[in-house]
C-alpha cells in the first residue's frame, strides 16, 4: 500500500515536472517547495535559486510589500485576491 502511494506521488510529481504551465507551490511560510521547468522558463530563475525563498521573490517590487499578507489572509479567510487572477508578464 505505501509503495503504491509512493509511486503515485511520484508520477504526479513527474507530470507537474514536464508540464508546459508554470507551477510554483509555497509552504505555510510562503516559501516555495516546487517550481518546475516551465516556471523556470517564465520567471528566468533556475529551480535551485528559488526553492527556499518567499514566493514574492518573484513579484514586481511593487507588488511584494503586501504579498505575504495577501496569502495569509486567503488561508484565514478563504476570500482570494490572488489565485486564478492572470497578468501580463510582460508588464512586471
Amino acid at each position: 500500500m505505501f509503495w503504491q502511494q509512493k509511486t503515485k506521488t511520484n508520477q504526479a510529481i513527474q507530470a507537474l515536472e514536464q508540464s508546459i504551465i508554470a507551477v510554483v507551490s509555497i509552504d505555510e511560510k510562503n516559501r516555495v517547495t516546487f517550481f518546475n521547468h516551465a516556471a523556470e522558463q517564465v520567471w528566468g530563475y533556475r529551480k535551485n535559486e528559488v526553492i527556499g525563498n518567499n514566493v514574492a521573490m518573484l513579484l514586481p517590487q511593487a507588488l511584494r510589500a503586501n504579498h505575504d499578507n495577501n496569502v495569509n489572509h486567503h488561508r484565514q479567510t478563504g476570500q482570494d485576491k490572488i489565485v486564478g487572477i492572470r497578468r501580463e508578464m510582460s508588464q512586471w
